[in-house]
């Protein structure tokens, strides 16, 4: 089955979607800017109490989110009119904290924390709501995505360069830019926004499988990690590494965590940019991360104090960035999948990362020394990349001894390296209009007259492997068939 839906890379372009770049760029806890807001401190010590109160906030806001969706799964995000007191509340917070932490207004640390508590209550609503405008195809999600976080670190990069006050100012005007064109958004894409006389198309990404009785949290976790562990894993450990360590060079501050996002996001556009057959998911994680890891396995393996080593320190971020990515857009084609609510994603995902920055935060305190720190960095980098390694083992040797799952069986040749035969198409067409097959059935079926098995299916559509079965099961149901060879005979008659 075709990744693409017939548009180029620039037809994937969403514009108005980069805005949320500068909210990024501004958010106190996105890790570049501790240190650019440090540098414009007046008093270093009131910062540690606004940065408590945000992550605080986050982690609550985040076990309130998680609760509601699993009484609630069809609880999606606040009301306009609750999305505009979000975006108001976080805005005057914001640029209070920026005024006081730049000119010593305010000295009182319960205010500072006050101000954090309230900022990350709000940011959390506004940050959901910007990723439920990402709601899209996995290609079109790293795509925009890749942009959104090279545009967030140019923006970082740029105020970090200014004078304390005008990068201040520059900080405070990302965040107000970011929120205003995020209510105009969330506006323009309501249902009810539509005007008399015209039909707004329905959104093709509505999710099919969600359902209205509670979730179960083991289960729905179980659920989540089955999918997405390995770029959940790389998120976290970058959250980790840039609240704790910075690399220094002959005491020249080198943010590798810049380079190594810059990095990421050029490799995920140029990998994106191309139509292939596989599912992009499939070519990432058996293709692009192994490559990448084993790039930043052999550039680690110089002698310290090459060039080869401090290349590849400086770089060591673009496979953890490029992993935080994928996260992303993995858990958001979960929710597109109708696998799991978005609050539940969003609040799961916030939840372990203000953790992860939490005790980057911690390790940095207590291993003052960069000498302690920067190996217990490499440390952690090797279980991943060596749990990586293992599971792409792993994968392979499943695929050698399991030929009915991974290998098609169409006589049409492979499904990676052929074309879409057009009398498949018009075929494929016919029997989802006369079963009346869904939009997710319907892809299902793709793969599977195509010889895939459940558990390529499942990877391929970010689902489970119990949901895969499923949506196989309902197609045989209303096919009347009862294995995948009939369905083969029946899909070549």
């Amino acid at each position: 089955m075709s990744n693409a839906s017939g548009e180029s890379a620039a037809q994937t372009l969403r514009p108005k979607l980069f805005f949320l770049a500068p909210l990024l760029s501004s958010f106190l806890l996105f890790p570049p800017n501790k240190g650019i807001v440090d540098t414009f401190a007046s008093d270093h010590g009131l910062i540690a109490w606004v940065f408590w109160g945000l992550l605080l906030a986050c982690a609550l806001t985040a076990l309130a989110f998680i609760t509601a969706s699993m009484r609630h799964p069809h609880w999606k995000a606040p009301s306009h009119r609750g999305l505009a007191i979000a975006g108001a509340l976080y805005i005057a917070t914001y640029l209070a904290t920026l005024a006081a932490l730049a000119f010593p207004i305010v000295s009182n640390p319960a205010v500072l924390f006050a101000f954090g508590l309230v900022q990350g209550i709000a940011v959390c609503f506004v940050l959901m709501a910007w990723v439920q405008l990402y709601v899209m195809d996995v290609r079109g999600l790293l795509i925009n995505g890749a942009i959104v976080m090279a545009l967030s670190i140019a923006l970082s990069w740029f105020a970090s360069w200014l004078f304390p006050v005008a990068g201040i100012m520059c900080m405070g005007a990302f965040a107000v830019i970011s929120v205003a064109a995020l209510i105009a958004l969330s506006i323009s894409n309501s249902p009810e926004s539509s005007r008399p006389g015209i039909n707004r198309p329905q959104n093709e990404n509505k999710p099919e499988n969600c359902t209205s009785q509670p979730l179960h949290l083991g289960h729905a976790l179980k659920e989540l990690l089955s999918i997405a562990w390995m770029p959940f894993a790389g998120a976290l450990l970058g959250a980790w590494m840039v609240s704790s360590y910075t690399l220094t060079i002959d005491d020249f501050v080198v943010h590798s965590e810049f380079i190594g996002g810059l990095l990421a996001a050029l490799i995920a556009i140029l990998f994106c940019i191309p139509q292939y057959k596989t599912p992009y998911s499939i070519l990432i994680d058996r293709i692009a991360i192994p490559a990448l890891v084993g790039a930043s396995i052999v550039l680690g393996s110089f002698p310290a104090g090459t060039t080869p080593f401090y290349l590849g320190a400086a770089s060591v971020y673009a496979p953890i960035m490029f992993l935080s990515l994928y996260a992303m857009a993995s858990l958001v084609s979960i929710v597109r999948a109708g696998e799991l609510p978005l609050p539940f994603i969003f609040g799961v995902s916030l939840l372990c990362i203000a953790f992860a920055e939490t005790a980057g935060t911690a390790t940095g305190l207590i291993a003052a020394d960069g000498n302690a720190t920067g190996p217990m960095q490499w440390t952690m980098v090797s279980i991943l990349f060596a749990a990586i390694v293992i599971n792409s083992g792993y994968t392979a040797w499943k695929q050698a001894i399991t030929t009915n799952d991974s290998t098609p069986l169409d006589e049409g040749g492979s499904a990676k390296n052929h074309a879409i035969d057009h009398a498949h198409e018009i075929r494929l067409a016919q029997i989802i209009e006369e079963h009346n097959l869904t939009k997710r059935e319907s892809e299902v079926l793709d793969y599977l007259s195509r010889g895939y098995g459940s558990k390529f299916i499942a990877n391929a559509l970010f689902i489970s492997d119990n949901t895969a079965r499923t949506h196989v099961h309902n197609i045989y149901r209303k096919l009347g068939i009862n294995s995948r060879e009939e369905l083969l005979s029946f899909f070549n008659e």
